[in-house]
C-alpha cells in the first residue's frame, strides 16, 4: 500500500484529501479488526493489553477520520475520487501473525507485527505530509503519535521479553 498522491496533477486537493483520508481509514480498519479479534488468541496478558490498546487507538482513529472523510466528500460537488489503493499487504502481514499466534509462536507473531506497524506507521506520516486540509493532517499526526507509542510499547516488551528468554 502507498499513500503517494502527490504525482497524480491533475486531481483538485480536496479529491487527493479524500484518497489519502479513505486509505488511513481502510488501514485503521483493517488494524482495528486484527487487534480486536485476536485479544481472545493471546495467552499472555502484557502482550494482551498492548493489543488491546492497539485496538483502541484505531477506534480513535476511525472514530476522528470518517466524520472528516464525510464532510469533505459532502463539500465535493463533481466527484472524482482517487480509487482506494488496497490495502492487502497489512491484511496479510495480520493474517500471518494471527497465525502465529493460534500456532503459540507469539514471538513470531509480534516480530511480524513490529514490521506491519512500521509499513503502516510511515504510510500514515506520508499520508499526514501529503493532505492540504489542517484538520485532516493535525488528525493523522495525532493518530501517528498514539500508534508510535504503542509500537514502542510492543517493541520494548518483545525485547524486554526475548532479552529474559535468552
Amino acid at each position: 500500500m502507498t499513500l503517494q498522491y502527490s504525482q497524480i496533477n491533475y486531481l483538485s486537493s480536496k479529491q487527493i484529501d479524500l484518497g489519502v483520508i479513505r486509505d488511513a481509514i481502510d488501514l485503521c480498519q483493517a488494524g482495528q479488526l486484527f487487534y480486536s479479534q485476536t485479544i481472545a488468541d493471546m495467552d499472555d496478558y502484557n502482550f494482551k493489553r498492548i493489543f488491546m490498546d492497539m485496538a483502541a487507538t484505531r477506534r480513535s482513529m476511525l472514530q476522528h477520520l470518517v466524520p472528516l472523510f464525510q464532510r469533505i466528500k459532502q463539500g465535493e460537488v463533481a466527484s472524482y475520487d482517487v480509487q482506494p489503493i488496497s490495502s492487502s499487504s497489512f491484511i496479510t502481514g495480520y493474517a500471518h501473525a494471527s497465525d502465529a499466534i493460534k500456532q503459540d509462536k507469539l514471538w513470531t507473531a509480534v516480530g511480524w507485527l513490529l514490521d506491519v506497524e512500521q509499513q503502516a506507521l510511515n504510510q500514515l506520516k506520508s499520508a499526514a505530509r501529503q493532505v492540504t486540509n489542517k484538520e485532516v493532517a493535525q488528525q493523522l499526526a495525532e493518530g501517528c503519535a498514539w500508534l508510535q507509542m504503542e509500537c514502542d510499547s510492543m517493541k520494548s516488551l518483545y525485547v524486554g521479553s526475548k532479552n529474559a528468554a535468552n
